[in-house]
């Protein structure tokens, strides 16, 4: 009786052992295949000296590198020592593989000795500095 009692025991705990590896694979396995990209398409000829007045360009680039079709929410800043100031804010979706580059355009319309832009897209951010001229 002794041991058939090891003997369940034994495949209850061998059962019990593979469910969590199957379910660890599956987990591991998901959070692999939901990933995004966000950053500066040309990150040499980001702005780097603030002009009053004058309009700044640059663009960003946001990448599905998931198998699943993900939606993505994004936001730019400006911040020239005054606090955080919308510049444009929008919405896209994008397939798996896909990427989208976005335009920005923005102005200073105060004079400031530094600054930065930030682009906030759902859970990632990133930014550059400038100076005042």
């Amino acid at each position: 009786m002794e041991n058939g009692r090891s003997i369940l025991y034994g495949l209850v705990t061998s059962t019990l052992l593979a469910v969590l590896f199957i379910i660890t694979l599956m987990v591991t396995s998901a959070a692999e295949t939901e990933s995004s990209e966000l950053y500066f398409e040309e990150p040499e000829s980001l702005p780097t000296v603030i002009h009053l007045g004058e309009d700044f360009s640059f663009s960003f680039t946001l990448a599905n590198k998931g198998e699943d079709t993900e939606a993505y929410t994004y936001s730019v800043y400006k911040d020239l020592g005054l606090g955080q100031e919308l510049v444009m804010a929008g919405s896209i979706t994008l397939h798996d593989d896909e990427q989208a580059t976005i335009p920005v355009t923005f102005a200073v319309e105060e004079n400031v000795t530094s600054g930065r832009i930030y682009i906030v897209v759902d859970d990632k951010q990133i930014y550059f500095s400038m100076i005042g001229a």
